[in-house]
């Protein structure tokens, strides 16, 4: 994000629900404020456009698919985006696989056909294709570790998320850094992914 800010290029960050299924928090509503601030620092410390929240809930994303669908389809069509970075289906998370699916319609609803980067989780992939911390120079280690910081809420979760068996069926390769690794494809090819993952589950798409 950072990088993409120095080039000159626009970013809007979108959630699509309120994000407080994880992180600290007794309560749902701790939980989203705190990610709300914690992506609203993320702004700051980027330089990107803008924070939207859309009225998704993690625990009943489902029950309000449409509506998120609508709002991030109106979102699209009002912006000449370039590309879309989205989170991927293959994953063990449902609200996850909910969200790619629903970003998918919107991208088709709003006749998107820019490029669209799918996020996939690092925990999948093979060790040799899991980028490692010697890709990055200190000064972009410490830039990186500077927002991990920011997210504090989710380093009770953090890269232990990735060792999660319920997310997972095998670790990271030793050494490696939980990463995100992006495919290029578009708004047709999102929605075959997902179509398939839903009919065979994740691993088998990867």
């Amino acid at each position: 994000l950072m990088a993409w800010q120095r080039h000159g290029i626009a970013i809007d960050l979108v959630y699509t629900t309120d994000s407080s299924a994880g992180g600290t928090g007794h309560t749902p509503e701790e939980r989203a404020a705190t990610r709300l601030a914690e992506a609203q620092e993320l702004q700051r410390c980027t330089g990107i456009r803008s924070v939207t929240v859309l009225s998704g809930v993690n625990e009943k994303l489902l029950a309000a698919r449409a509506q998120v669908t609508r709002e991030l389809s109106a979102l699209i069509d009002a912006n000449p985006y370039e590309a879309v970075f989205a989170v991927g289906p293959v994953d063990a998370h449902h609200e996850h696989r909910t969200s790619a699916a629903l970003i998918a319609d919107a991208l088709l609803t709003a006749s998107f056909t820019g490029s669209v980067f799918v996020g996939e989780n690092s925990s999948f992939l093979p060790g040799h294709l899991i980028t490692h911390a010697a890709a990055l120079t200190r000064a972009q280690l410490g830039e990186r570790d500077h927002l991990f910081e920011v997210f504090a809420s989710q380093t009770s979760m953090g890269f232990e998320v990735y060792h999660d068996v319920a997310r997972s069926q095998r670790p990271l390769a030793p050494g490696a850094h939980a990463a995100e690794l992006f495919h290029q494809t578009d708004a047709a090819g999102l929605k075959r992914l997902c179509e398939r993952v839903e009919a065979s589950g994740p691993e088998d798409a990867l």
